[in-house]
């Protein structure tokens, strides 16, 4: 948080977002990535990760606007597209998980992810 306040840039703003996103403080989390969005909204990585945030928070539909804005950037981190869909999937929304884990399987093959598409498929 020093960072993003001493240097405030969309990278640092983004970096203290994913920070509160993995300690599961989503509210603090979801004010970093705007923050970050603001300073540079052209960030595939801020969408995704205020996709996320929206996911688990329950809030589907900006998590779609979100992805979407993601995809449009050229979100190309597979990591965070699988786990986009893993997301997805919890929630019960088996297309756009199958679709994200396609998506995730362009970007970089895994055998994690096949393995993910596999049990979504068979669900």
């Amino acid at each position: 948080l020093w960072a993003a306040r001493a240097w405030p840039c969309g990278l640092t703003w983004l970096g203290v977002g994913v920070a509160y996103y993995r300690l599961a403080d989503y509210t603090h989390a979801e004010q970093a990535l705007n923050e970050a969005n603001i300073l540079n909204n052209l960030n595939p990585l801020t969408w995704a990760y205020l996709c996320l945030t929206c996911l688990k928070t329950g809030r589907v539909e900006e998590a779609d606007q979100a992805f979407n804005q993601a995809l449009k950037q050229n979100l190309h981190a597979a990591d965070v597209i699988t786990e986009i869909g893993s997301e997805q999937k919890a929630l019960g929304r088996v297309r756009l998980a199958e679709a994200a884990f396609q998506r995730a399987l362009q970007e970089q093959p895994s055998a994690t992810t096949h393995l993910l598409l596999a049990k979504t498929l068979t669900q």
